[in-house]
């Protein structure tokens, strides 16, 4: 028997606003914000519009779209932190804010440590970046190649 319902993968998009961790994790994806800064990457629909409005294509290409499912909860958050720290420490593509290793604990405890309600239930989020996290956007741009 077909059940719809049984097919609905549901992603609770969680607000983060007045958490003990907001704070922090707004100041951190400005930082970080740089280090999404490449050619791939469009600022906003008008950047989108503008790419598409100077596009040109030969009679035998398509141009498609694709809807990305879980972005955020797809995010590789230990390779992509390791891969910021690189940028950091390593590259240093931005100033520290403090030792290697404190730094990449706050990543982990603001990515993922974060702790919200749905259901009446307390939930952990484990893997990826949590929806409705500030962090959540920037390390999905920056977990993608460049």
């Amino acid at each position: 028997m077909d059940n719809t319902a049984d097919k609905l993968k549901l992603i609770p998009i969680v607000s983060t606003v007045g958490t003990y961790y907001c704070d922090t994790a707004m100041y951190l994806a400005s930082y970080l914000m740089p280090l999404t800064d490449n050619q791939y990457n469009l600022r906003n629909p008008l950047d989108f519009s503008d790419c598409l409005s100077h596009a040109t294509l030969a009679e035998d290409e398509m141009l498609v779209s694709y809807d990305v499912s879980s972005l955020f909860t797809q995010v590789p958050l230990e390779e992509t932190i390791d891969h910021i720290i690189h940028k950091i420490y390593t590259e240093t593509k931005l100033p520290k804010l403090g030792s290697k290793m404190l730094f990449k604990r706050l990543l982990l405890k603001v990515t993922k440590g974060t702790v919200f309600s749905f259901n009446n239930r307390l939930y952990k989020q484990v893997n990826g970046c949590g929806m409705g996290n500030p962090l959540s956007p920037v390390l999905a741009n920056i977990s993608c190649p460049n």
